[in-house]
């Protein structure tokens, strides 16, 4: 069981070094040469085009903005536009689970109690275990 969740790990791991790092976060952050290496690496094709990435650099308030940006604390995630932001990337987060666990797994277990196909005070740990697996496979 442990080699095959290595075999599965060790492309993954060797395959993270390969993976190019994003453009504009590095424009943004005023790595501007790791950026156009970045950006070519993106756009390598045969034949060249474009001949030659040149990025510029950001301009005074772009850098001013990203370094006051830099440490933010965790309350900038619910004030001014940011908010709304967090909302969007929050709720679709929150349904997607609520879906998954609250429907997609609990269900079963949810309607053995409740139509009374449950062991009613289990012995141990591993009955009540075994007792929702069972629910969960649609047995009980």
């Amino acid at each position: 069981m442990y080699a095959s969740t290595i075999l599965l790990a060790v492309p993954v791991i060797i395959g993270r070094f390969f993976v190019v790092q994003s453009p504009l976060w590095l424009a943004y952050r005023g790595r501007v040469e790791e950026a156009e290496v970045a950006t070519a690496r993106l756009l390598r094709r045969d034949p060249p085009y474009p001949k030659e990435v040149v990025l510029r650099a950001p301009v005074g308030a772009a850098i001013a903005h990203a370094q006051a940006h830099e440490h933010a604390p965790w309350s900038a995630l619910f004030a001014g536009v940011n908010l709304r932001r967090t909302i969007l990337a929050s709720v679709p987060w929150f349904l997607q689970d609520l879906g998954t666990y609250g429907i997609g797994i609990f269900t079963p277990t949810i309607l053995a109690t409740v139509i009374g196909a449950s062991i009613e005070h289990p012995r141990n740990i591993a009955e009540l275990i075994h007792s929702d697996i069972l629910a969960t496979r649609g047995r009980r």
